[in-house]
């Protein structure tokens, strides 16, 4: 007979527990083992995730700093400069040949 969702019990239990299959099986009450499951990925990315975050900003601000001056935190801001045509039309504007 299979229980309904509702009447379902999860739990899990470390491999301590010597005694448990047997009571379980005294008391005639349907359960089931698996193996536990590693997730190498998941456990090298919350190990090692957090010190390549700090050290990247640590690398990004070191980068910045470098700039010197008032530069540093400028993140992207360049000045406009005037191309050689345009200085020729403004001088011509000014003084007429």
């Amino acid at each position: 007979m299979k229980a309904t969702p509702k009447e379902q019990f999860h739990t899990h239990v470390g491999d301590h527990f010597e005694g448990l299959e047997a009571a379980f099986l005294t008391s005639d009450a349907h359960f089931s083992k698996k193996e536990p499951q590693s997730n190498i990925p998941l456990q090298l990315l919350t190990t090692l995730g957090p010190f390549v975050l700090l050290i990247g900003i640590w690398f990004f601000f070191m980068r910045q700093m470098q700039a010197g001056g008032n530069k540093a935190m400028s993140f992207g801001k360049s000045r406009a400069r005037l191309s050689p045509c345009s200085r020729r039309r403004s001088l011509s504007r000014r003084w007429p040949a």
